[in-house]
């Protein structure tokens, strides 16, 4: 991690940078969630109707 102690617990002018670098990376995450939602559910269902894999 690229100076994650630092943002944290040294310089807290910093914080709104910090604050919105999380904020970016959630809403990517979220964005991840929701298109591969689909994805998950199709595999879901073939672990369902070949129980043994393949």
């Amino acid at each position: 991690m690229r100076a994650a102690h630092d943002g944290f617990f040294d310089d807290y002018s910093q914080s709104a940078e910090v604050k919105a670098r999380i904020l970016l990376a959630l809403q990517t995450l979220q964005i991840y969630i929701d298109r591969l939602a689909p994805v998950r559910d199709q595999l879901i269902a073939l672990n369902t109707e070949n129980r043994f894999g393949v």
